[in-house]
């Protein structure tokens, strides 16, 4: 692997809410708490660069952090970016300015609907007047980052994601991201999904109404794919050019195969139970650039990138098949989709929705 260009931080596994859609909840018994240690973040310095970004994020509220300032002006002085994702709970008038001094590439504040009585419902915790009047704090600011809203389309709340476009347009935001609900612990999560197999009608006009609304409120949408798809040779996560280091100090591919959990990582999957175990490519105090350059980095990121070339030398073939006379480009392009064969995942991947495009 060469040196990431996204380092995702987990400043801390803590956190003041009480989502119902997050793993959190119903692994609380397994969950473990804790801040990331400064000696361990320390160690994460050597490799930010200019254009690195540090994303100050995991499975906690970073804001919690009390030394999360100091985190991050040094990644500023090492002449990266850096961006985070709060729930806006904590998101008070001095935490903006600190935020806007600061300097950072953006904030991603989550909400959970367009209505209190829902959105306190999804989200017991900060409520959603309070974390609104925050944000609308802060995109007030001079000097304030890029703020986006971040919203996880559910069964309980897609009905309102356009809402969520028109409440973040009024309150200042710049952007919003309607991700899926795709880290399942188990049936109950499962049941919240909106993503799946098959075509669904509602969610595609109420995804266009979003959109429709969001150029009507002259505001940025990311809206993520809902049907699950065989052809994605890298997921989302990017484990080829980003990683993640834990509150523990130890660095994983992504957030989804190093959850803070005693024991194994529980998934639902497809109508199924299964498990991972916990995996990373080494800790930070073993030395950043040698973990990631390591027999496991290697042979994880290898995987992915022999998906990749397997995409590419489907590309080669699909070059040949546009050339031949009266063939129409989406039929080439349907015919090399169908042709090429990607290589195995990494077998901590393979029960991960993120593999397959969600």
């Amino acid at each position: 692997m060469t040196l990431p260009d996204i380092i995702q931080v987990e400043v801390t596994t803590a956190c003041q809410a009480g989502c119902t859609f997050c793993p959190r909840t119903p692994l609380r018994d397994g969950w473990i708490s804790k801040h990331i240690e400064w000696s361990d973040f320390a160690g994460v310095l050597p490799l930010v660069k200019k254009g690195t970004l540090v994303h100050l994020q995991g499975w906690g509220e970073p804001l919690l952090h009390p030394h999360l300032w100091d985190m991050a002006a040094a990644v500023r002085q090492q002449k990266g970016s850096v961006s985070l994702t709060t729930n806006g709970g904590l998101l008070d008038e001095a935490v903006a300015r600190e935020i806007c001094r600061t300097g950072f590439k953006f904030i991603a504040v989550s909400l959970a609907g367009a209505t209190a009585s829902l959105h306190d419902k999804l989200r017991p915790g900060p409520g959603l007047d309070v974390i609104c009047a925050n944000i609308e704090q802060l995109s007030r600011m001079k000097g304030r980052p890029p703020v986006h809203i971040a919203f996880q389309m559910m069964k309980p709340n897609l009905e309102q994601l356009p809402g969520v476009v028109s409440l973040a347009a009024s309150i200042g935001a710049d952007r919003v991201i309607a991700s899926n609900l795709d880290c399942i612990a188990g049936p109950e999560m499962d049941r919240l999904r909106v993503f799946g197999q098959e075509r669904n009608q509602f969610a595609e006009d109420v995804i266009a109404e979003a959109m429709h609304m969001a150029r009507e409120k002259k505001i940025a949408i990311d809206i993520y794919p809902l049907r699950l798809r065989q052809d994605v040779p890298v997921c989302e996560a990017d484990p080829l050019h980003t990683v993640f280091v834990t509150s523990g100090g130890e660095i994983a591919p992504c957030v989804y195969t190093r959850l803070p959990l005693q024991g194994d990582i529980p998934r639902y999957f497809e109508g199924r139970q299964e498990s991972i175990p916990p995996f990373s490519y080494g800790r930070v105090g073993d030395g950043f650039e040698y973990v990631i350059k390591g027999k496991k980095a290697r042979e994880f990121t290898g995987a992915f990138e022999r998906r990749n070339e397997a995409v590419v030398a489907g590309g080669a073939r699909g070059f040949a098949l546009l050339a031949m006379p009266g063939l129409r480009n989406i039929q080439a392009a349907d015919i090399v989709r169908k042709q090429i064969q990607l290589p195995a995942a990494p077998e901590q991947c393979r029960f991960c929705y993120k593999l397959f495009g969600i």
